[in-house]
């Protein structure tokens, strides 16, 4: 969890560690999860790991990449053992 005051850099710091933990660490990108509270976040998410130092390969983005309120509404529409099952395995 991070937490800090707007434009702080938590984006940032959160794409270079998703950078560093899929190129550096060997880990998969399916078994992370990338969770926010705005849309807003989400699309800078996206655009950190499109462009930039920490841009990645799309084929190497996380798995999951969405707001917690999406993430609780796609336990209604795929099921909520769907959801909890793939985080429970991350």
């Amino acid at each position: 969890m991070l937490l800090a005051g707007p434009g702080t850099g938590k984006t940032y710091q959160l794409a270079k560690r998703i950078k560093y933990l899929i190129e550096e660490r060997n880990i998969e990108p399916d078994e992370i999860a990338v969770i926010t509270f705005t849309k807003e976040a989400t699309k800078n998410m996206y655009d950190k790991l499109s462009k930039g130092e920490n841009a990645i390969p799309l084929e190497k983005y996380p798995k999951i990449i969405s707001t917690i309120h999406s993430l609780g509404n796609s336990s209604k529409t795929r099921g909520r053992f769907f959801v909890w099952q793939h985080l429970i395995n991350i």
